[in-house]
């Protein structure tokens, strides 16, 4: 057996040959992806499959344990797939990803303001949209955890059509300034789905509110249905309007991460981490405290407020957790209190020091971004 790597830009297919016949593959495609402030260099993993009658004979697995060691040598801090269910927990991943989503009925728009305050306009989306689509989506998730940076030369776009062949429409509001933000549309089922919004001010929420649930009315469906992060500026402002809230906690699946280079992804969080601090009650100490996985150490000082790698033997504070639980931990996706609750994770000091430094986030991967 042998494995293969082919290069195409930020695309590393990687593909396991046994007797001269492709069997299984996969690709490793290069992000970054923000902590809060901070930016990761991401792997995400697509594609991932193995002949049919290849099936059950390890080699899924001879590739997957090989691609970890191949992300890890090619510099990688943390890696992120969307998984089928009980399958990639034996490759160190864990759930660190929640679908987020919340509905609302065609009938609230008889509560919302039918005058055009600002004179906005909706078109449709041209080709020459999409760098102010990128600068906007940048500039509004700029310390969004776990969203992916996008840029000119990778982002082209939003597809033109859902999986399941429906059209996506991209929409674009104007104002007397021009370009003010966008957002997407599809059927699906149902409802007309909301898959991206973003807007440069808030004050034009209840026009692009109103806009959406009059193509409902229009084009007789039951919903509308908005997949964003509940923490969202605009779902937000849906609050005072009747809306049902939807968030899903996969058990081992779904959107699922792994650390891959622990001292380099700590090295990129300091500047984050520090930030936090300073925003703390701890904002003032010096302490040493210690993260303990089953591979490395990472030893961290206080002083003052800002965070540095240190030499030290005695910690002040330390967490103790598997690699699998320290995605979980620096995304957000479960808070230090929680981790700790597991007979698998231990902390000495300071439990409130740690939920300082590593916050429920609800990290969020945009459904366009999505690989």
């Amino acid at each position: 057996m042998e494995i293969k790597t082919t290069d195409n830009t930020r695309y590393h297919k990687r593909e396991l040959i046994d007797n001269g016949r492709d069997v299984s593959w996969l690709t490793v495609i290069d992000y970054n992806i923000r902590v809060g402030n901070s930016v990761l260099r991401m792997a995400g993993i697509a594609g991932v499959g193995t002949k049919e009658d290849c099936r059950y004979k390890g080699y899924s697995r001879n590739l997957m344990e090989d691609t970890t060691s191949y992300m890890q040598q090619q510099g990688y801090d943390i890696a992120l797939l969307f998984g089928i269910p009980d399958f990639y927990y034996k490759f160190g991943y864990a759930v660190c990803l929640a679908e987020q989503a919340f509905i609302m009925n065609p009938k609230q728009n008889d509560y919302l303001n039918s005058e055009n305050t600002y004179s906005l306009k909706i078109r449709e989306a041209v080709d020459s949209d999409v760098q102010d689509i990128i600068s906007m989506y940048n500039a509004n998730n700029n310390s969004r955890t776990f969203t992916l940076v996008r840029y000119p030369e990778y982002f082209k776009g939003f597809p033109k059509q859902h999986g399941d062949g429906t059209p996506i429409n991209t929409h674009i509001i104007e104002d007397s300034n021009g370009f003010a933000g966008y957002f997407t549309t599809h059927v699906e089922l149902q409802s007309l789905t909301v898959m991206e919004l973003e807007c440069a001010n808030s004050h034009y929420f209840e026009f692009i509110l109103k806009y959406l649930l009059s193509m409902v009315q229009q084009k007789e469906l039951t919903d509308l249905k908005l997949i964003m992060p509940i923490s969202h500026q605009f779902a937000s402002f849906c609050k005072k309007f009747n809306y049902m809230q939807f968030v899903g906690y996969k058990r081992c699946e779904g959107g699922m991460g792994r650390v891959l280079n622990q001292k380099s992804m700590f090295n990129k969080l300091l500047t984050e981490l520090s930030n936090r601090l300073l925003n703390s009650k701890y904002n003032g100490i010096s302490a040493v405290i210690h993260i303990i996985t089953e591979t490395e150490t990472t030893e961290l000082g206080i002083n003052n407020g800002q965070i540095e790698f240190v030499i030290s033997s005695i910690p002040d504070h330390s967490i103790t957790l598997p690699q699998t639980k320290l995605i979980q931990l620096i995304s957000g996706y479960r808070s230090a209190s929680d981790l700790s609750l597991d007979s698998d994770v231990k902390i000495y000091g300071e439990r409130s020091l740690f939920d300082v430094l590593f916050p429920d986030l609800q990290p969020y991967v945009w459904k366009a971004d999505h690989f």
